[in-house]
């Protein structure tokens, strides 16, 4: 079994996972800020329908991640520096996400698939760790890799 944080006891959130969700509240605000330009009072569809395109992949890396750190996290350096890098990638996302589906939206859609393939690593790497006894870190590495 792997000795992880969330298995200690006593357990709380981290100054990292703090300020992991705080750097992703922020993320959201930049990706909502769209949704504040009114005309005439009214949301326009195309404000609709863009929004769903940069919400949910910023969703859907701050809800893997935060499921990965809950039952793998080890607290430990390498972990930090997954966290890290995510949050900047996460941050140049935001500022490629006023633009969608612009030209530079194709960065937006880049920067989201180096993430989940950085998410299905670390699946990949707990599956290999415990020389097989977590078969579902290697389905959940294979789901992320291929379903985009």
């Amino acid at each position: 079994m792997i000795n992880t944080l969330y298995q200690s006891k006593g357990r709380h959130a981290t100054w990292l996972e703090l300020f992991f969700d705080l750097v992703f509240v922020a993320v959201i605000g930049v990706v909502t800020h769209d949704l504040a330009h009114t005309h005439d009072g009214h949301i326009g569809l195309e404000q609709l329908l863009r929004f769903p395109l940069v919400f949910i992949p910023v969703w859907w890396i701050w809800m893997s991640h935060t499921l990965y750190a809950h039952r793998f996290d080890k607290d430990n350096r390498e972990h930090k520096l997954f966290s890290l890098s995510v949050m900047g990638i996460l941050v140049i996302m935001s500022t490629f996400a006023k633009d969608s589906p612009g030209a530079s939206f194709a960065y937006f859609v880049f920067l989201y698939a180096i993430v989940r393939l950085m998410l299905a690593a670390l699946y990949w790497n707990v599956h290999r760790s415990s020389q097989g006894d977590i078969i579902f870190a290697k389905d959940i590495a294979l789901a992320t890799t291929v379903s985009y």
